[in-house]
């Protein structure tokens, strides 16, 4: 489940996120800086990772698109990986 930074509607499943990221990748020159993260162990094997990060692209070095935005992931360990089962990203009230 994806609630996304640039979109109002919520995505789930493979296809609606590929399709969303894809999308968001063809940004020109996209960056994304993490400003503040929090780690939080919600109880054994599952977290709540959230934070502030800032998305900048333009093809003009003097002239991006800058958004602050804040997110949260809902991750599970499954074996020796981590595993997202949600993301909730939204821009900042008052950086529209």
């Amino acid at each position: 489940v994806l609630v996304p930074t640039f979109s109002s509607e919520i995505l789930k499943g493979h296809e609606s996120l590929s399709v969303y990221f894809t999308s968001l990748m063809s940004y020109p020159n996209l960056e994304v800086g993490v400003h503040e993260e929090i780690n939080q162990n919600c109880h054994e094997g599952h977290r709540a990772i959230s934070g502030h990060y800032t998305f900048s692209w333009g093809a003009d070095p003097e002239n991006r698109t800058s958004k602050d935005a804040r997110f949260t992931f809902a991750i599970e360990e499954e074996g020796s990986t981590w595993t997202i089962h949600a993301h909730h990203s939204s821009v900042n009230p008052g950086s529209e």
